[in-house]
């Protein structure tokens, strides 16, 4: 969504380049996409991402991190760090942990479903979903069909959601009669360039 609004933005960590890779890459990124996993969340406890998308919680890499508690808190802590959470309400421990508020979750959180307004376990007002009309609906703001979104499966259409949802907050984004383009640039971005955002 990001390159395709004609943005210089690498996507590193679990995906496309090493971290390191971006860092000696030419052209400096204007935006920053990483997918971590909880071992590079763990070996990195400074990381500040303007945007952290928390897509799943399952009980994995207990091999390594040996309780889901110690698990939970290494992704927590990079939610507690981001200036804006983006959480995804159509995944069950994740909802479970919406319904006891408990830590990270800041109250300005960006709760999304693809099963409407009604099923997001947040505020609906900060929320993101995918309407009746079949619309991506972010605050409140009708801005493209979801068939735009062209991912099969319901775990994709959801993270191709939350994506949409951190592209909009950074001001990428198709908007009302914009017929199915879901990389449309759109306002000033309220996070700047030189930005990141972290998926975990």
């Amino acid at each position: 969504m990001f390159a395709a609004a004609g943005h210089h933005a690498p996507a590193f960590g679990n995906i496309g380049y090493a971290a390191c890779e971006v860092a000696l890459l030419p052209e400096p990124p204007e935006f920053c996409i990483a997918e971590l996993s909880s071992y590079q969340i763990e070996s990195s406890p400074s990381l500040t991402p303007n945007i952290a998308l928390w897509t799943t919680f399952t009980p994995d890499h207990l091999a390594r991190h040996k309780t889901l508690s110690r698990y939970y808190d290494l992704k927590a802590r990079l939610l507690s760090r981001s200036r804006l959470q983006i959480f995804n309400g159509d995944d069950v421990y994740l909802r479970q942990m919406a319904q006891e508020k408990r830590y990270p979750i800041s109250e300005y959180a960006c709760w999304t479903s693809i099963h409407g307004k009604d099923k997001l376990p947040g505020n609906p007002d900060l929320g993101a979903y995918i309407d009746e009309s079949g619309w991506v609906t972010i605050q409140g703001e009708k801005l493209f069909p979801a068939e735009a979104l062209k991912m099969p499966g319901q775990h994709n259409l959801q993270n191709m959601l939350m994506a949409a949802a951190a592209a909009h907050f950074f001001g990428i984004g198709g908007g009302g009669d914009r017929e199915g383009d879901a990389g449309v640039s759109g306002g000033a971005p309220p996070f700047g360039t030189d930005s990141h955002l972290e998926e975990c």
